[in-house]
């Protein structure tokens, strides 16, 4: 008869930790620079609190991602770009991130987008509203 109340407990217990993990799980993102211009990028690098990624060359209308960047980092206020272009000139700016994204996000890919102006705007993908996704 004891064995039942332990079992009981322990069945209790793992719902508990399953319910209280389900309930302080942030939302996952992946981050993704795009070159939106007509010309090269080079050491395209985004980097932010403890993260930092080169993503290397981004041909014009090119981009490349970072999965699971949610899982290691929080959402950070603000991110920085840089990269160089052909003419050999480095460029560097500081965006919002947290303001742009939506509060209740689950599963987005968040976009740096650079133009030929070297302006960077953040735009971001509910992967969930994909049609393939559901």
């Amino acid at each position: 008869m004891r064995k039942n109340y332990f079992k009981t407990f322990i069945i209790g217990m793992i719902m508990l930790t399953m319910l209280g993990a389900g309930c302080t799980k942030k939302g996952m993102y992946h981050v993704v620079v795009k070159n939106d211009g007509t010309k090269e990028l080079n050491n395209v690098t985004l980097s932010y609190d403890k993260f930092e990624h080169n993503f290397g060359i981004l041909i014009p209308k090119a981009d490349k991602g970072y999965t699971f960047a949610g899982d290691l980092h929080p959402l950070p206020n603000e991110a920085t770009l840089e990269w160089q272009t052909s003419d050999k000139k480095w460029h560097k700016q500081i965006v919002k991130v947290k303001s742009v994204i939506l509060k209740n996000y689950k599963d987005i890919d968040i976009y740096f987008n650079i133009d030929d102006n070297n302006r960077v705007t953040v735009t971001y993908e509910d992967k969930a509203k994909r049609p393939w996704s559901k």
